[in-house]
């Protein structure tokens, strides 16, 4: 990963997934905050972001809140890795509103067949649980029946950020 902002600059986009924080330098953090601040550059963090991201320039970023695993409500803590848990288990995600009219998300050419589609794409395996979306964040989709703080769990999530944007897919799995 780079780490200069010359060098990082050159890209036009991110995609991080199930990395863990020592992956990353305190500066190369600082860099992809303002690669979608100051650059325009999209961001995609994809799988698991563990709360060590907590109180990190990528937290700041990110369209969902972090949390706490020791916050989280029994039947959310411990995530996809205790086996049996309700958060590994295959679930389809539900389109939201903002999600049905996403042109990114159009899987048919009219309303009732991209929703056809999507109710007809298989099962994904588990969910990394995160908090609620950020106040300004658009959820695209959500987990059927998880839910913190009486809301849904975002599955797909996004946000302008300064002058970028940024993407969250909670999934443990994709198609």
């Amino acid at each position: 990963f780079p780490d200069d902002k010359e060098t990082l600059y050159g890209y036009e986009g991110l995609l991080i997934g199930d990395v863990e924080l020592d992956f990353f330098s305190e500066g190369q953090l600082g860099l992809i905050r303002d690669f979608v601040a100051e650059r325009g550059g999209g961001l995609l963090v994809s799988g698991m972001v563990d709360d060590a991201f907590i109180d990190t320039p990528l937290a700041d970023v990110l369209p969902v809140e972090l949390v706490r695993s020791t916050r989280l409500p029994g039947q959310l803590q411990g995530g996809i890795r205790r086996g049996a848990h309700a958060t590994g288990s295959l679930f389809k995600p539900a389109l939201t509103t903002d999600g049905e009219f996403a042109n990114a998300l159009k899987l048919g050419s009219s309303d009732s067949e991209n929703r056809n589609q999507w109710q007809n794409l298989p099962a994904l395996q588990g969910v990394y649980v995160t908090g609620r979306a950020k106040a300004g964040a658009t959820v695209l989709l959500e987990h059927p029946e998880l839910q913190y703080q009486r809301q849904p769990l975002p599955v797909l999530a996004t946000q302008r950020y300064g002058s970028g944007r940024s993407v969250s897919l909670t999934t443990a799995s994709t198609w």
